[in-house]
């Protein structure tokens, strides 16, 4: 997937073109595949505009909704920004971790990202829990992370 972009306040990247169509499911008809491209583009643009506003929860629901439909690094280094900004340090991590792996080594923002994890890693613990039964259901602030 090709994807140019240029920085935004505070690290965040904006989308300028969102091109190809090659992370989509093969098969797809090149109309229903440019039709996904340009609803990914909207949900990141407003996402964009939503995190400029500080509106970052309204935010991360529009960088989310761009990933699932064309996954892109830069729409992952968007949602480790907003979700640093909730402070929502784990997701944050995971989502520069993503960024890190899908991105080309030699990404302008690397070491921005690989400073951001740096600091994350002293943020975010690791808990493992073993439960009886083991199919348990685990929540964290009311969140389901998983199960046992």
């Amino acid at each position: 997937m090709k994807v140019l972009w240029h920085g935004a306040p505070k690290g965040l990247i904006t989308l300028s073109v969102f091109i190809s169509t090659t992370a989509l499911a093969p098969g797809a008809k090149a109309a229903d595949s440019d039709a996904t491209v340009r609803e990914a583009a909207t949900h990141f643009q407003r996402g964009v505009g939503l995190y400029r506003e500080a509106d970052y929860r309204s935010a991360l629901v529009e960088f989310h909704r761009a990933g699932e439909l064309v996954p892109a690094p830069v729409t992952f280094y968007n949602i480790g920004e907003t979700e640093y900004q909730l402070r929502e340090y784990a997701e944050a991590l995971t989502a520069f971790e993503r960024y890190l792996s899908e991105s080309a080594p030699d990404e302008h923002h690397r070491a921005e990202v690989e400073a951001s994890v740096g600091v994350l890693r002293t943020r975010v613990g690791l808990l493992l829990v073993t439960t009886v039964p083991t199919t348990a259901s685990i929540t964290v602030d009311d969140r389901p992370v998983g199960n046992t």
